[in-house]
């Protein structure tokens, strides 16, 4: 952890994870020069990430529900700096555009608005995106299964990973998290509906991996700029 003061918290809530593994070359014209795509068993991959933020407030202040509360979905890869392992932002949408505003100007991070809705019967969950900006849209219905008791190595490159890499102006910033490791769950996929063409990501094609977790506790520092 950073020996700095962390600047905000947030929770990341009703988790679903799905991953598919791509060749390195075609994730390039995705990722900015600067930073290094993280493989695993020569393949990097690629997470489409759909969650609740809740609770998310700058230190010293509290959280207000109108901007603190919100669904969001991600689309995530695997980077690296000085063998620092972290994510690299390819998409980010949410559901409510102050929120949205807001992420962009404090820090400068690529949140775009998006129609979002949640819903859930018993153990059956299901979550749809869409976006009239791009076009993009997914819809998603699932169960969470057992929880794993034991995580593989691939597991684990998947899903701890305490640092943010994100391009600002000409350089690079890092952004580092904390938070306890992921509870993860097994997941049974019922419907998937992804539409999202951006470069050569495998969409078209059934996740490889998934994940669910009920959800963790963060706190995030500021951005600083890599040497």
């Amino acid at each position: 952890m950073p020996a700095a003061p962390w600047q905000f918290y947030q929770e990341w809530n009703q988790v679903l994870f799905m991953h598919w593994a791509i060749e390195p070359e075609l994730l390039q014209s995705l990722v900015p020069e600067g930073i290094e795509i993280d493989t695993f068993e020569g393949n990097a991959w690629v997470s489409v990430v759909a969650f609740r933020m809740e609770g998310l407030y700058p230190r010293s202040l509290f959280p207000v529900s109108l901007l603190s509360d919100f669904d969001e979905l991600n689309i995530r890869t695997y980077v690296k700096h000085n063998q620092q392992a972290g994510v690299f932002f390819i998409s980010i949408e949410a559901e409510k555009w102050w929120s949205c505003w807001l992420a962009r100007v404090l820090a400068r991070l690529p949140y775009r608005p998006a129609l979002q809705q949640r819903s859930r019967r018993d153990s059956s969950h299901s979550f749809a995106s869409s976006s009239q900006e791009t076009g993009f849209s997914l819809e998603v219905q699932y169960q969470p299964g057992d929880k794993l008791t034991k995580l593989s190595p691939l597991d684990l490159f998947l899903t701890e990973r305490y640092c943010l890499y994100h391009p600002i102006d000409d350089s690079w910033q890092q952004f580092n998290i904390h938070h306890a490791p992921w509870r993860l769950h097994s997941v049974d996929l019922s419907l998937l509906k992804i539409d999202y063409a951006i470069g050569n990501l495998p969409f078209q094609r059934p996740p490889d991996l998934l994940h669910y977790s009920q959800g963790v506790q963060v706190v995030t520092w500021p951005g600083r700029k890599l040497c």
